[in-house]
């Protein structure tokens, strides 16, 4: 009886102490510093019409045959501008493959404004053809854009 009676007793305060911490952790890991609000931009493109666009001045990049003991890693510089009439906010970019990494801009990009995206491939791991894509999502009317990657790793 003095068993059941504890368990029943542990259930509840489990219950009770997650239910009291959903609010005090979503506010309490809330990044304070360069606060972009997305939603925020979204609402203004939907209210006025306006749209950010995101223009590459290169969306593929071929680095030719290379020796991976020569480079093993290499930087590319994806160049962009935002064509739009609102600022681009570039969400994240996702890759599809370990070998790659990238950088994209933390605030937002103002109309006529140019940026860089950083992308960075290890070729230690590689061998023969290499062709990558990386998505990158954003606010923008053309809101999932692609760039690639290709050479031949010896």
């Amino acid at each position: 009886m003095k068993s059941g009676a504890i368990l029943i007793l542990i259930f509840w305060i489990v219950i009770i102490g997650c239910n009291g911490s959903k609010t005090s952790d979503t506010k309490s890991n809330f990044p304070k510093k360069d606060l972009v609000l997305p939603e925020a931009y979204d609402t203004l493109t939907k209210k006025q019409g306006n749209k950010a666009y995101l223009k590459f001045v290169k969306k593929q990049y071929d680095f030719g045959t290379i020796k991976k003991e020569k480079f093993p890693q290499i930087a590319i510089n994806y160049e962009f501008t935002n064509t739009g009439e609102i600022p681009l906010i570039i969400y994240k970019a996702d890759i599809t493959c370990n070998c790659l990494s990238a950088e994209i801009p933390k605030r937002p990009i103002n109309p006529n404004e140019r940026d860089t995206i950083k992308v960075f491939v290890n070729t230690t791991g590689q061998r023969g053809a290499l062709y990558k894509t990386i998505y990158i999502k954003s606010n923008a009317s053309n809101d999932i854009e692609s760039i690639q990657i290709k050479g031949f790793v010896k």
